[in-house]
């Protein structure tokens, strides 16, 4: 038991603050729109996620891994879907556009974590593994999705507050466009290794 707590909690905290969908778009939110603004994508994120985890470990992981055409469907799905992101994330910049920048909405945001394969791929393995066993499946629950949670407050104000300080700290229009362009291509190979 003890083994397995540890296994989750390092789980946990490597795939909660390295680079993935939600991440990637709170530092462009920050970046662009700052951590106020950020703040209602960030909650949007935090309640998807704990549904996506509620779900999972509640047995909808096993459900997702026995049927092929379901997980075949959220992965295309998901695919177009950080296509999207990468797209608007290219066109990052210093100056203000003469057209606003469209923001999603707190509900775009938090449907968008059920088509999140990094989601996903974290909620079934947590809650098919390394979900701590305590005897009590509403507990086991509670606790693992709580501590998702926890951690998605830290780390989602840390990557939206990087954006802000890149904002403020590198005024170039080169240096913006290139950190849009190196964003973009990581959400590109994101989807790449999910169909490799």
């Amino acid at each position: 038991m003890e083994q397995t707590l540890w296994a989750f909690i390092l789980f946990a905290c490597i795939t909660s603050f390295t680079p993935g969908p939600n991440n990637y778009l709170l530092l462009y939110y920050g970046k662009t729109f700052g951590v106020r603004s950020g703040v209602k994508i960030l909650a949007g994120i935090l309640l998807g996620f704990w549904t996506l985890l509620l779900l999972a470990g509640y047995g909808m992981a096993e459900l997702i891994a026995a049927n092929e055409t379901l997980g075949w469907i959220i992965k295309v799905i998901g695919s177009i879907w950080l296509l999207y992101l990468a797209w608007m994330m290219s066109g990052m910049s210093v100056k203000q556009e003469a057209t606003p920048v469209k923001r999603l909405t707190f509900y775009q945001v938090y449907m968008m974590q059920f088509l999140n394969p990094k989601g996903w791929l974290m909620a079934v393995t947590a809650a098919g593994t390394l979900m701590p066993d305590w005897g009590n499946t509403h507990t086991n629950v509670l606790f693992f999705s709580s501590f998702f949670i926890l951690l998605g407050v830290f780390s989602g104000s840390l990557w939206l507050s990087m954006g802000e300080l890149i904002a403020k700290k590198m005024r170039s229009e080169r240096v913006h466009k290139w950190m849009g362009y190196v964003l973009s291509g990581l959400m590109v190979l994101s989807v790449g290794m999910l169909w490799s």
